[in-house]
């Protein structure tokens, strides 16, 4: 299995850095707080993304052309924000990808902005 997972340092990724990557599984650091358009545009092997204590939004087309199956959003203290196109061009389906999120927190997001898509919330 392909994976990454950036030095803890890290506080900010480019747009589409890792546009048509080969990864399955992806970690971003506690530090990054913004989920720039198009960070795995088209990187089709891609299920596993686990988001940062600090991620407070998700910018257009992150997971376009990607099969994502599961979606750890470890945020719990508030919502993150999400683009109309946060999530646009998933070749998954919000029935399918699982959405896993901190013990107690499922309402908060079930309740949230496109959030409240996924069918899954764990």
């Amino acid at each position: 299995m392909k994976v990454l997972e950036l030095p803890s340092s890290v506080e900010e990724l480019g747009m589409g850095a890792f546009y048509g990557s080969q990864l399955e599984s992806f970690v971003i650091p506690e530090k990054v707080t913004t989920i720039p358009t198009a960070l795995f545009q088209q990187c089709e092997k891609l299920r596993t993304v686990y988001l940062g204590t600090e991620v407070g939004a998700l910018s257009a087309y992150v997971f376009d052309g990607c099969l994502l199956e599961h979606l750890y959003v470890p945020v719990k203290d508030f919502l993150p924000m999400c683009h109309d196109e946060a999530f646009a061009g998933m070749r998954c389906s919000y029935e399918e990808c699982v959405l896993h999120v901190p013990a107690g927190c499922k309402n908060m997001y079930r309740n949230g902005f496109l959030w409240s898509n996924f069918l899954q919330i764990k």
